[in-house]
């Protein structure tokens, strides 16, 4: 109790600050409190959860210090995203900590980017495990009274909105590596969504009819982890392009081998139209071809909202290009 307390209140002393960064570069008492933290071992691996999630915080808050004194990012970087990716944040036993330390991932990455990213393979590999989008059996999230679907997670696997964090996380650091180290690095990240579709697409249709809905359920959440991965990425990453024209075209298949077998919305149109409307950013004009095959398939949603909201996109297309 008396350890919350402390955490606490010096989160609360960086409030009254005026200018962090500029006390951090300074190393004023509040840097100094943090180098001390992050120099107690005991302290960094402690089980509490309370203390878990005080620490997350505190990460966040004061991790600048990083990055304007990078010889300390030597001394305690390790450490402290050992302690992020680890049993004391996104491995943590209690799922307010594990959903906790998963949002703030990418905030902390961004604050000492420069030096995280070296270690860019090294946090994908300690993490992947906990990236794969897993098939769960429609028979497991019954169709609800008023046809929603109910959020069923796996044990041992993340909420679908942690795993998202995940993906972004990563994906900002492979996006600021160079040309010839980015692209392997993208194929690296999309390697496990892009290989579900792949196998849903080469199943035998009798595996497929066995559980449409499972599936379809299954190349959704796939897709929309592509989509997220592309968030960090845009026009400049020129030497990406291939890969997502390729999860593109995955998509389109899927969308054209589940067309007018789903009695129920398990999200595969809106995770197409969400990667689209990445695409639109990422590819720029090499996303008009893709999406003349595209279009057409979302278009056979027979939701009146989805199609008006698919109309207002095409029409933030047509302006979108009409500029050019």
């Amino acid at each position: 109790m008396e350890v919350e307390a402390v955490l606490y209140l010096y989160k609360e002393a960086g409030e009254i600050v005026k200018d962090v960064g500029q006390h951090l570069q300074a190393s004023g008492p509040l840097a100094t409190c943090f180098v001390q933290l992050c120099d107690c071992e005991p302290l960094v691996r402690s089980d509490h959860w309370a203390v878990q999630l005080g620490l997350i915080e505190l990460y966040v808050r004061y991790g600048r210090v990083f990055a304007v004194h990078p010889e300390l990012f030597a001394r305690y970087g390790q450490r402290v995203l050992e302690a992020f990716a680890g049993n004391q944040g996104i491995r943590a036993t209690d799922p307010r900590v594990v959903t906790r330390a998963c949002f703030m991932f990418s905030r902390f990455l961004k604050l000492a980017r420069k030096q995280i990213v070296p270690f860019t393979t090294q946090l994908f590999n300690a993490l992947k495990d906990l990236m794969v989008v897993q098939y769960i059996p429609s028979s497991l999230v019954p169709v609800q009274v008023d046809g929603t679907l109910p959020k069923v997670v796996i044990k041992g696997t993340l909420k679908a909105e942690d795993q998202a964090c995940l993906y972004e996380a990563i994906a900002s650091l492979v996006s600021t590596l160079p040309p010839e180290q980015m692209r392997p690095a993208v194929q690296m990240l999309l390697k496990q969504p892009a290989d579900n579709l792949t196998e849903i697409l080469r199943a035998p249709q009798a595996r497929i009819a066995m559980d449409v809905r499972g599936h379809a359920s299954w190349a959704a959440r796939s897709i929309e982890a592509i989509a997220t991965v592309s968030k960090a990425f845009g026009m400049q990453h020129a030497c990406t392009a291939p890969d997502w024209e390729e999860g593109l075209m995955a998509a389109a298949r899927i969308l054209d081998r589940f067309s007018g077998q789903l009695s129920v919305e398990v999200g595969l149109w809106r995770a197409s139209l969400f990667l689209c409307r990445r695409m639109v950013e990422v590819l720029s004009d090499q996303f008009l071809g893709p999406l003349d095959t595209l279009l057409p398939l979302l278009y056979t949603n027979n939701n009146q909202v989805d199609l008006t909201e698919l109309t207002i996109f095409a029409h933030h297309i047509v302006c979108q290009y009409h500029k050019k």
